[in-house]
């Protein structure tokens, strides 16, 4: 399954997943996943809605003629959203979320290291 589609939203493109395809890949029910985006969308405070409508776009879906709702996510949604889910593959995005933290951490200290380094090595 391909989770991650190109969307035209108010006029950009934008790299989304459906709360279907959020559904399908955590093994949970959609109506349970569209209950805890709308949870969010309501914790979030009214000052952070440019916020909440870049993470959430609500939308609908045929099924058999009839319009279903679901909602497109981007990054920051599909984070925010998988961060409280439990279970096996819960647990997997948030390590591999964590080690990719750790990667960058280390890159830009790195980089700092050098780029200390490099001053100190400068002849001024």
């Amino acid at each position: 399954m391909k989770l991650i589609t190109k969307k035209r939203i108010k006029g950009e493109d934008v790299a989304v997943t459906t709360s279907r395809k959020v559904a399908s890949f955590f093994g949970k029910r959609h109506d349970n996943v569209v209950r805890d985006i709308e949870g969010l969308i309501k914790d979030l405070k009214s000052d952070t809605s440019k916020l909440r409508s870049q993470m959430f776009t609500l939308s609908t879906y045929k099924n058999r003629g009839k319009d279903y709702k679901q909602y497109l996510l981007t990054q920051d949604g599909f984070t925010l959203l998988a961060m409280g889910f439990t279970g096996a593959k819960a647990l997997e995005f948030k390590l591999a979320y964590i080690n990719a933290f750790n990667v960058m951490t280390k890159a830009i200290t790195e980089h700092k290291v050098a780029r200390e380094v490099k001053n100190l090595l400068t002849i001024k």
